[in-house]
């Protein structure tokens, strides 16, 4: 498909990075490694925001860099938060598993089964890996591959390469790949169960308590599933490799680091860890579970032609027009002829004497009227520091609820606890206030619908000791 080379793409919030490259037996032989640097608010948590952007920058990166790479066939990463990966596991060998899995899927996923994508691969009988991402995102990818002159080949969710780079190892193991965020991916019989991504606010030689909370978070929501048997194996991957072994093997983790490729960016001045994810794709084939690209037309006006149109002949507007003229003036005409026989001082229309009284007296009223009328109050200026909040993770996403905490807390809002839902089964983030602290809706609604879809839940309890619940859903 791609003869001896790979190309393969990956973007960050930041970035764009692609990487021409062959696994070998002894590691990859590199021919290329290249990056675009993104404007601001292009791409926001690994989801494309400015499309026309991200699609000019696409573009003008592989003109700029079409000699090095040497080919428009490439392999699109697909960004974790982009993608829903899970394990549908039966008691008994399904007659219909497309059928099976999507009703056990309807009840796991955290958007809309109707707007989705569903691959699958059969890994057993009974086990079956499943990887769901939305419609509108595969084309919105395909539509912006294809007119920035590429072709693309497939579309890889990102913690699905993952368990390539181990290999065939049944224990189950914690994959932490590490690049501008973390991306945890839980691994059971060689299935990915689950993932998630992580945005550190520091460093991550700083950030030693988030990642552990991270960790604890998942092996006690997603972990203790699948497997009672406390989970021993880490595999880090990318950046501060290093520093995520030592940190990890002290909490006593049997941490292992995949594909150091310390030496050979000394020895090339490439930072190899900057783009692992485009790297790991390397090692896709077409037993890789992924997403074919969506084939969307290129203008809709292509698609259905408008009519032909003949030469405009003046005369066919013309014609109406007259004859419209001239029945408006028939039927008004008594109007017409009542109006210049009436005699008025005017010369026009006679004034009603009762109605001008009526107009001079409300004239005159008029600003006594308004020196009555009291000055209006100055509206309340509306304080967030004045709301309380409690935060609760609905989403089962590892870090979620932190994250909105830090994005509440940025907005000057008070934060009274953080935790988990009763479930994980929030689609979107539900927002609950007091009848008494009506007044922050608005402003509340604005300021998050920046980064989360919501919907307004019943009015929160006077009794509680907090203004605001948020339960923060999977979009």
């Amino acid at each position: 498909m791609f003869g001896a080379k790979i190309a393969t793409l990956t973007f960050t919030d930041t970035a764009i990075k692609a990487v021409l490259a062959r696994p070998t037996s002894k590691g990859f032989k590199i021919s290329f490694l290249g990056k675009k640097g993104l404007p601001a608010s292009t791409v926001f948590n690994g989801r494309i925001i400015n499309e026309s952007i991200f699609q000019e920058a696409l573009k003008t990166f592989y003109l700029e860099n079409y000699e090095k790479l040497k080919t428009r066939d490439i392999v699109l990463g697909l960004n974790e938060p982009e993608v829903f990966v899970n394990n549908i596991k039966f008691d008994e060998k399904p007659k219909d598993p497309t059928k099976e899995i999507i009703a056990k899927l309807s009840l796991l996923l955290p958007f809309d089964l109707n707007a989705a994508k569903i691959v699958y691969n059969k890994v057993s009988e009974k086990n079956y890996q499943i990887t769901t991402a939305k419609t509108a995102t595969l084309s919105q990818l395909s539509r912006i591959v294809r007119d920035a002159g590429l072709s693309l080949v497939a579309i890889v969710p990102i913690p699905i390469i993952f368990p390539r780079l181990i290999g065939s190892q049944k224990t189950p193991y914690l994959f932490i790949s590490s690049e501008e965020d973390l991306v945890f991916s839980l691994v059971v019989d060689n299935i990915v169960v689950f993932s998630s991504t992580y945005t550190l606010k520091n460093q991550l030689a700083e950030s030693e308590k988030e990642v552990l909370l991270a960790v604890s978070e998942i092996i006690e929501l997603e972990y203790k599933k699948y497997v009672q048997e406390p989970l021993k194996n880490v595999f880090v991957y990318g950046k501060g490799a290093e520093f995520l072994k030592s940190f990890l093997n002290a909490k006593n983790f049997n941490t292992q680091i995949i594909l150091d490729s310390g030496e050979s960016s000394k020895q090339t001045g490439y930072d190899f860890a900057d783009y692992s994810r485009a790297i790991a794709l390397s090692y896709y084939d077409r037993e890789v579970l992924s997403f074919p690209k969506f084939e969307t037309s290129k203008n809709i006006s292509s698609a259905s032609k408008p009519p032909k149109r003949g030469r405009f002949k003046p005369l066919y507007l013309i014609l109406p027009l007259i004859a419209l003229v001239l029945a408006g003036g028939i039927l008004l005409w008594p109007n017409f002829k009542e109006a210049l026989l009436s005699p008025s001082k005017n010369g026009g229309i006679p004034i009603s004497k009762e109605t001008t009284t009526s107009s001079q007296k409300q004239k005159e009223a008029t600003p006594e009227a308004e020196k009555k009328k009291p000055e209006p109050e100055p509206k309340k200026q509306i304080s967030r520091s004045d709301f309380s909040v409690k935060i609760l993770n609905g989403s089962g996403i590892a870090g979620a609820a932190g994250k909105m905490r830090d994005f509440v807390s940025s907005k000057g809002y008070t934060i009274e606890s953080v935790g988990n839902a009763e479930n994980f089964n929030h689609q979107t983030t539900t927002v609950q206030i007091k009848n008494s602290r009506k007044g922050i809706s608005s402003l509340l609604t604005k300021d998050l619908e920046e980064r989360y879809s919501i919907n307004i839940g019943s009015p929160l309890s006077e009794s509680e000791q907090f203004d605001i619940l948020l339960i923060v859903g999977g979009e």
